[in-house]
């Protein structure tokens, strides 16, 4: 009787054994992955700052979680059709009217307005604008695919590269 739990034991143990194992060594693994400046997931936002609008380009700074600064801005061009922008209001969203000439849009202060880009096609399919820092920051955080239990939390509001 007690050599069928001994071997019931140790294939238990084993099976949970080469579990752990795959998931450690499974670099796709959401609860594994951090979201890098310049690495983009199909699924996964980018999380930054939007510093200008001019036409059908948005020029973003993203964010980057380990040095808590924000990047360079680059140019990123929005989809021919179905743009969706949403303003974040804790967990909940509003859809936005008026693409990029809304009135968010119209007064971009030298802080720029924090907010996360879904890409299609390498073009802008989503905007989700965040009202301050510390509410995209808690976003960013709660976020799936981000470092610290979201997509690349820092442990609270951070400096944000000011």
């Amino acid at each position: 009787m007690y050599r069928k739990l001994l071997c019931a034991v140790v294939v238990a143990g084993f099976a949970a054994g080469l579990a752990v194992a795959q998931n450690a060594q499974n670099p796709a693994s959401q609860a594994n992955q951090a979201v890098q400046p310049g690495k983009v997931d199909k699924n996964s936002p980018l999380w930054g700052r939007i510093t200008k609008v001019q036409g059908n380009t948005v020029y973003f700074s993203q964010y980057d979680p380990v040095t808590k600064k924000f990047g360079p801005a680059k140019e990123y061009p929005v989809t021919d059709t179905d743009l969706r922008i949403l303003q974040m209001k804790g967990k909940d969203q509003e859809a936005l009217k008026g693409g990029l000439k809304g009135q968010p849009f119209q007064n971009i202060g030298e802080q720029g307005l924090y907010g996360s880009l879904r890409l299609n096609n390498n073009r802008i399919g989503e905007i989700q604008l965040w009202e301050n820092e510390n509410a995209f920051m808690k976003g960013m955080q709660a976020a799936p695919g981000t470092k610290g239990g979201g997509t690349g939390g820092t442990g609270g509001a951070g400096s944000g590269g000011k």
